[in-house]
């Protein structure tokens, strides 16, 4: 256990999907609760704007089909029934702030 002051560091998604998909309870109710909040504020978000797609990127496009699939589920859940779009992984994953910067960088000079 932390001595006061000591911050444990958080486990990275990745881990928390690999013990969910191995039937670990506590990670499995950690992924549901993530998913489901990021799902509603997707759907949300879908019945402001009525973008074509939502593209996430980092940490969460690594945690496994449950989390996609809770995503999926909440989102369609929460969007009104006219409102049709996707939700796909960021097509550079992780390097895709790296790719950002370069473009930045190549049209200032």
């Amino acid at each position: 256990m932390p001595e006061l002051g000591e911050v444990a560091a958080a486990p990275a998604s990745k881990t928390i999907s690999q013990a969910a998909e191995q039937g670990d309870s506590i990670a499995n109710h950690l992924l549901n609760r993530a998913a489901h909040a990021l799902g509603q504020a997707i759907g949300n978000a879908a019945n402001l704007m009525n973008p074509d797609c939502f593209i996430l990127g980092g940490g969460v496009t690594k945690s496994g089909s449950l989390f996609w699939e809770a995503i999926q589920s909440t989102a369609q859940k929460t969007v009104l029934p006219q409102i049709h779009y996707e939700i796909l992984p960021a097509a550079l994953g992780d390097d895709a702030p790296l790719w950002g910067a370069v473009m930045l960088a190549a049209e200032i000079l």
